[in-house]
């Protein structure tokens, strides 16, 4: 009768431990996490660099692994630059774009006799959001050195991981099974971060045609805004959408422009959002709608915006070590989309 209460109490109580430490452990974990991601992008740019050869001849894997992980430091380190050197340039605009944005708040209050947005019109000061998400970029330079020495060592420890696996578990059916939930992970997020990491370069890219060629600011940035931000599930796609129209808004004397850039948007969004991306990057995760954006919120509310970030690859690392265990394959059945997962039987 014991065993009976105590289990759930136990497993309450590891819960609520789980939860706690990743609360408390927020500055230690988000940027190890990030490493890891990190350390996905480098393993994937080293293989399509391993396939290029001449002739025979082919780079070591060592070289290999220093070139692919210089290339993305350095477009990392420059995406950065250029979003600061732009949010500079805007916090010069901002008083223009400040008092635009209150004219047109003050034409919708009197339009719609609403004295509410007349009140929100003398509160929000554009070039204070402008000074905070360029303090913020920067801070993210500073970070990303962290994030950087934890690569590091990631690839000092993959030389010899397998090697220490292979001592630590002597009966081959565990280690078989260890070494498929690694394959499993690995081939699962490596699909999920190369699909969607070319759906959204080719919708950044449309965004950025629309924007340039109607003249709206800060173009480049705002479709560099559009690629990252459709990372984040269902959100991303609303944010980068009323941004950019709302500065076409502000920018431009003629409404015409804003209502332009408005519609293109969010039909580009409902393309991708509604039919490309539920059909590619749903076989490639196989996580269920539901769970997608319960874990958003979840990650979101324990480590902000790098939780969105990271909550669709933690979310599918986890149901595939749940499968792995008789014990838990219920809850990671519930958390897919239905397809089928793959198990090694003992």
């Amino acid at each position: 009768m014991n065993s009976k209460v105590s289990h759930p109490a136990l497993n309450l109580l590891l819960i609520g431990l789980i939860l706690t430490a990743l609360i408390l452990g927020r500055n230690l974990l988000v940027p190890l996490v990030l490493a890891l991601l990190l350390w996905f992008l480098v393993v994937s740019l080293r293989t399509v660099i391993g396939k290029l050869k001449i002739g025979s001849f082919s780079l070591p894997k060592g070289v290999q692994t220093s070139i692919a992980f210089l290339l993305i430091c350095l477009v990392i380190w420059l995406i950065g630059r250029l979003v600061a050197e732009n949010l500079e340039d805007a916090l010069v605009q901002a008083p223009k774009y400040n008092e635009r944005f209150q004219v047109l708040l003050d034409w919708v209050a009197n339009k719609l006799d609403i004295s509410s947005v007349q009140e929100l019109s003398s509160e929000i000061n554009i070039s204070k959001w402008a000074q905070y998400i360029l303090n913020s970029s920067l801070n993210f330079l500073n970070a990303f050195f962290v994030v950087v020495f934890y690569v590091i060592f990631i690839f000092l420890e993959e030389g010899i991981f397998m090697g220490k696996v292979t001592k630590a578990i002597k009966q081959k059916e565990k280690r078989q099974k260890m070494y498929h939930t690694f394959s499993e992970i690995n081939e699962k997020v490596h699909s999920y971060i190369a699909v969607k990491s070319l759906l959204s370069l080719t919708m950044a890219i449309l965004v950025w045609l629309v924007l340039a060629i109607v003249g709206v600011d800060f173009a480049i940035v705002w479709a560099l805004f559009a690629f990252l931000s459709n990372f984040i599930p269902f959100v991303g796609a609303l944010i980068a959408t009323v941004l950019p129209s709302l500065l076409a808004f502000v920018q431009f004397d003629d409404p015409t422009y804003g209502v332009v850039v408005l519609s293109i948007l969010v039909g580009i969004q409902a393309l991708f959002g509604n039919f490309i991306e539920p059909r590619v990057v749903g076989k490639s995760v196989n996580l269920s709608p539901l769970v997608v954006i319960l874990s958003l919120a979840f990650w979101g509310a324990i480590w902000g915006v790098a939780g969105m970030f990271l909550c669709v690859p933690i979310t599918v690392t986890l149901m595939i070590v749940l499968y792995q265990f008789e014990s838990t394959r219920p809850y990671a059945i519930l958390l897919s989309a239905g397809h089928e997962i793959e198990e090694v039987k003992d």
